[in-house]
């Protein structure tokens, strides 16, 4: 680049001092000098946007390479062999001394987790920031597994499972809408869920943009709505947390 950026000063600077000699001396006229300047200027312009696909050729070169490695990655999460008309269970998830720890972390976020959430009840997970609340969530429908332990969904091993009849299963509350406010982005989310109709809800702090009104109003219906779905939630705080205790739920810290 620094080269063709040279020739390309040297030759704008040369075509017009060269010209101007040569019209003083009359070799040339006025009109084919700038006839001349636009034609060059144009050449110019092609071999400058040639050396530009030049440089750029070894990046697509390696983008290419990481696109290809990325496509034939084969995934982690594996389907398994089990229908869903085999459960023994319904809308029952349990977690039997579960460690997790997401890939290349030194030390597990979670460690020997243990709990059960049945119908009907609606179970709390607190804790602090960074303790591993939206982990457990994360696990359930396995978007990741667990390096030991268990997550059993309806009696049965998650791993058991296809993945598209694991998580159809479930109604998965979490952020996006980038367009929309939070409030109304964690309302579209809600009401995405509750419109699945699934047997298991999991909510992942998604409470915390709406107003006391709409949370209250919404808290209220939710109940009638999901029946006697299993409901697994990480509330913002422990104050929603005591809301949750209110209304029926289970904590688990």
């Amino acid at each position: 680049m620094p080269v063709i950026n040279v020739i390309f000063g040297v030759t704008t600077a040369a075509v017009p001092g060269l010209g101007a000699h040569y019209v003083e001396t009359g070799a040339m006229e006025a009109g084919s000098l700038v006839v001349n300047s636009q034609y060059i200027s144009m050449v110019l312009m092609s071999v400058m946007m040639l050396a530009l696909v030049i440089m750029m050729f070894p990046t697509a070169y390696a983008c290419s390479g990481r696109i290809g490695e990325v496509l034939e990655t084969k995934p982690g999460i594996r389907d398994g062999h089990s229908a869903l008309q085999d459960r023994p269970l319904r809308s029952t998830v349990e977690f039997r001394h579960v460690t997790f720890a997401y890939p290349g972390a030194q030390e597990p976020v979670l460690k020997d987790i243990s709990f059960e959430a049945r119908p009907g009840e609606i179970t709390a997970i607190i804790g602090g920031t960074g303790r591993g609340k939206s982990s457990i969530l994360k696990l359930i429908p396995r978007l990741y597994d667990p390096l030991f332990g268990e997550v059993l969904i309806d009696g049965l091993n998650a791993r058991e499972y296809a993945v598209d009849e694991l998580r159809s299963l479930m109604g998965y509350v979490a952020q996006g809408g980038t367009n929309l406010s939070g409030g109304q982005r964690q309302r579209m989310a809600i009401a995405r869920a509750i419109m699945k109709k699934p047997e298991i809800y999991l909510f992942d702090d998604s409470f915390s943009a709406l107003d006391m009104k709409t949370d209250q109003t919404l808290r209220r219906n939710l109940k009638a709505a999901m029946g006697d779905a299993t409901v697994i939630m990480v509330p913002l705080s422990l104050l929603a947390a005591a809301g949750v205790m209110k209304a029926g739920g289970r904590s688990h810290s």
